[in-house]
């Protein structure tokens, strides 16, 4: 297990900054970008791990976050702190989860068929111990209206101050302006009973760097 960074030939310095490796999820070997682009501002990621379903591989998950406005946000407090402190102080999970000032996108790629009534009501259920489903989370998870294929990919996007979309099938969903469903929807990989223990772990591997500036 652990996270695993592919090879690259150096790191390529241009205009831009540097372009590093993907980020692969080792336990599946999918591959994730090492950076996104959302609404103009370039986010990292910060590490990726797996959803198991009774021992099979059901998706990976990357996150990424600003690291300007991560660390404006919560470098004062969590500064210094390395990988292991941060995973078990749940304080920093839970003000990642209402930093509304940092946008943050998760990247889903699945690892096997799931069918999308079987795909949207999991995350249905994993709302529930976090939020009452009102209309508009049911109408923002009706938009998983297809069946997920291996290799599929599912994309959260919070766009800071309670804004939340999915992308699914390539197409842009409508921006939820749901601060409570926002937060709820993050809960389930980051909140205390998280969906998956080792994507909880996992997303924190570059959280120390980033937030002292490295």
């Amino acid at each position: 297990m652990g996270l695993r960074w592919s090879v690259c030939v150096g790191c390529l310095v241009v205009a831009a900054g540097i372009a590093c490796a993907d980020i692969v999820e080792e336990e599946t070997g999918i591959h994730f970008p090492d950076r996104v682009e959302l609404e103009g501002r370039t986010l990292e990621g910060t590490g990726a791990g797996v959803r198991e379903k009774l021992w099979f591989d059901v998706y990976a998950a990357a996150l990424y976050v600003d690291p300007a406005a991560l660390r404006k946000a919560l470098g004062t407090r969590y500064r210094g702190k390395d990988a292991a402190a941060l995973r078990a102080d749940e304080h920093f999970y839970n003000d990642l989860i209402y930093a509304r000032s940092v946008p943050k996108v998760l990247v889903i790629r699945m690892a096997r068929d799931v069918d999308a009534d079987t795909m949207r009501e999991a995350f249905e259920e994993a709302l529930t111990p976090h939020m009452q489903l009102d209309e508009q989370a049911r109408a923002f998870m009706a938009q998983l209206d297809r069946d997920l294929k291996e290799g599929d990919e599912v994309r959260f996007e919070w766009l800071g101050g309670g804004k939340v979309r999915m992308v699914f099938g390539g197409r842009k969903g409508k921006v939820f302006h749901h601060p409570k469903l926002a937060a709820s929807l993050l809960k389930i990989w980051l909140g205390p009973k998280p969906a998956s223990k080792d994507i909880k772990r996992k997303v924190l591997s570059r959280m120390p760097g980033m937030l002292s500036g490295r």
